[in-house]
């Protein structure tokens, strides 16, 4: 390798040039937004999208929720849009010919550019150039004058080619994570009985009996867990599972799991099957969250002292069960806390809590159901990480 030779680390073959120092400005045409006068703004779909901020980029993309029948600066289908206040920085794409407020830059750039601005983004480069500003913020001179690394034509159609593709297969899994979810949702609503009624609107076939109005008891025991000392905290033992070991309807083992002393745990094991609950958070909005317990060895981990871990014959029904209407109602009705206070969940009032149950062939077949979407919105959620960690190490190695 030639010395001080401008490359990164990760090339594909057949590129050796050296990549060059140039000015963003002198790469590509920059246009500043302005902001149309708020009279002319819409809800309603109208004469022109306006993009305000980051508030219209989802997922690198504009998303439509603000129209104006000002032109003021205009951007064209396919132009990079960068959001030039708090948070200054952010990157998306535009499909749509649009308005620019203040709030946003143009910038004519290709899918290489994109990439970059993205992991300039990420590195924190574009927060680090407002923050001299009274209110963070870029100006026409911060953007044009960044300097950025960039290789031969050919060299950036092949770098962005590559993670276009990996973008749209992490936008393919998070699609697909999300449909997942609105069917689950729709299940639960149809599934199991609304109020007032003693049978779900949606059956599988063969099924006529009504349910049973019983306790939650009846079906789950809900058992308190671990109280340990700061000091009872080693790098390797008993694993305490927490609020952060549930993300989203799914059951994780997190990084940054906390370790006891074997000595001091006096309560049982939690098992596969189990179902773990937030008993108690800062946060009232964590308060009841659930996921069954999967992939733990025996005698190896506990609930902590916030948690709650329920024990149950019908694991897949009653997780269902608790993710249903009528759990979030009760958690809105019952859970302790606000202004400053822990919420907390009232195990009492939870187990007295009426619900209908159907037979235990009719348990099997819902459980097992809800089980297999939840399979697949882990997949989904897990494949969309696993490209998010991919994506973050390549531009890392192929980009200076």
């Amino acid at each position: 390798m030639e010395k001080d030779k401008l490359e990164p680390k990760l090339r594909f073959p057949g590129f050796t040039e050296p990549w060059e120092h140039r000015k963003l400005g002198d790469e590509a045409h920059i246009i500043m937004g302005q902001s149309p006068d708020g009279s002319t703004y819409s809800k309603e779909p109208s004469d022109y999208i306006l993009i305000q901020g980051n508030a219209d980029l989802i997922n690198g993309w504009v998303v439509p929720r603000t129209w104006t029948t000002q032109i003021t600066k205009l951007a064209e289908p396919g132009d990079l849009i960068m959001s030039v206040r708090a948070p200054a920085g952010e990157m998306g794409k535009t499909l749509y010919k649009a308005v620019i407020g203040r709030g946003v830059a143009a910038i004519k750039g290709n899918e290489f550019l994109y990439q970059l601005l993205t992991k300039m983004n990420v590195e924190g480069y574009w927060k680090r150039l407002a923050a001299g500003s009274t209110f963070e913020s870029l100006n026409s001179k911060d953007i044009n004058n960044s300097r950025i690394a960039v290789p031969p034509e050919t060299e950036q159609e092949q770098i962005g080619r590559l993670f276009s593709t990996i973008d749209k297969t992490i936008a393919l899994h998070q699609r697909k994570e999300e449909e997942l979810q609105k069917l689950k949702k729709g299940l639960l609503q149809k599934m199991f009985p609304k109020d007032g009624e003693s049978v779900p609107e949606v059956r599988f076939p063969n099924f006529t009996n009504t349910w049973e109005q019983r306790e939650l008891t009846c079906l789950i025991r809900l058992e308190r867990g671990l109280t340990y000392k700061p000091e009872d905290i080693r790098e390797d033992g008993i694993r305490v599972l927490r609020s952060s070991n549930i993300v989203g309807d799914s059951f994780i083992l997190a990084y940054d799991d906390v370790f006891v002393d074997p000595r001091v745990v006096n309560i049982p094991f939690s098992e596969d099957g189990d179902i773990l609950i937030t008993a108690a958070n800062g946060s009232s909005k964590l308060v009841g969250k659930h996921a069954l317990i999967k992939g733990v060895k025996p005698e190896t981990t506990v609930p902590g002292g916030f948690m709650f871990v329920g024990k149950t014959e019908y694991p897949d029904f009653v997780n269902a069960l608790l993710s249903a209407p009528w759990y979030s109602r009760f958690i809105a009705k019952s859970t302790a806390g606000g202004n400053g206070a822990i919420g907390n969940l009232n195990k009492n009032s939870l187990m007295k809590t009426l619900i209908f149950k159907p037979s235990l062939s009719e348990m099997d077949c819902i459980g097992y159901m809800f089980s297999m979407i939840d399979s697949l919105i882990t997949l989904h959620h897990r494949k969309t990480e696993e490209l998010k960690k991919l994506k973050k190490a390549l531009l890392q190695q192929m980009f200076v």
